[in-house]
Order: structure tokens, then C-alpha cells, then sequence
């Protein structure tokens, strides 16, 4: 036979499990018979691009002449002779630019402070290699 007091932890054991005690039940998850959709994705607003200013070269240089420099113009075109610019010469851009007679002319200001208008085709935005002599 089963002493009395084992019996009774046993039915004090029994009884707490069925929810007087510290056992819980989990219930089971069931499989959902339709399926669950994804919602679909939100476009996110991207604010437009910052435009950017590219700055207009510093200066230039009398360029693409043979070795012959250029003429510094008072006008675009055929103007007045100002001076004689010679090849590699720096040249600093004063803004203005005309098309006269298919070529685009700018005005800019050489080392001596004269001011006149050259044509661009006869520009560099880089200074020409410097050739070193062979021995």
C-alpha cells in the first residue's frame, strides 16, 4: 500500500497542474488558412538634388597658336590692336563673351592690366607643358 502522505503530495502535485499551481497551459498556435499579404512598400521621398555651380576658370592661357600668340582685341572680332599676347601668356577672364562672325570671343585682362577680347579657340584653361631640353 501507498502511505497516506505520499498519496497526498501526489494529489496536491495532480491538482496544482490543473491550473491552482505554478504550471500554465500554452495554447498552440494553428496554421491560418489564408495567406497573409505583405503590404506593399511606401516610396520614401528624396528631396531634389542641390544644383552645383561649376566657377569659371581663374584664368586662362593663350594657347593653340603655332608659337605665334595671339592679338588682344578693343572689341570681339576685327577691333583695334591692344597689345600682343605671347603663347603660354596668363590671361584672367573679366565674364562678358560674344559670338562675332562664328567664334566665340571673351574679354579678359593680361599681366600689364590691358583689357581686350580674344578669341576662345586661342585659350587654355591649363598652362602649356614646359619642355625640357635634352642633353
Amino acid at each position: 500500500m501507498i502511505p497516506r502522505c505520499v498519496a497526498v503530495v501526489v494529489l496536491a502535485v495532480a491538482l496544482g497542474g490543473c491550473g491552482g499551481g505554478g504550471f500554465a497551459i500554452t495554447p498552440r498556435a494553428e496554421l491560418a488558412l489564408t495567406p497573409t499579404e505583405d503590404p506593399a512598400p511606401t516610396r520614401t521621398p528624396r528631396p531634389p538634388p542641390t544644383p552645383s555651380h561649376t566657377p569659371a576658370p581663374v584664368a586662362y592661357y593663350v594657347a593653340n597658336t603655332g608659337g605665334d600668340g595671339a592679338v588682344l582685341r578693343a572689341s570681339p572680332g576685327r577691333g583695334d590692336r591692344v597689345t600682343s599676347l605671347a603663347e603660354g601668356q596668363r590671361v584672367i577672364p573679366q565674364g562678358e563673351q560674344q559670338d562675332v562672325d562664328g567664334k566665340r570671343w571673351l574679354r579678359v585682362q593680361d599681366p600689364s592690366g590691358k583689357i581686350g577680347w580674344i578669341a576662345t579657340e586661342l585659350l587654355a584653361a591649363t598652362p602649356a607643358p614646359t619642355r625640357t631640353p635634352r642633353r
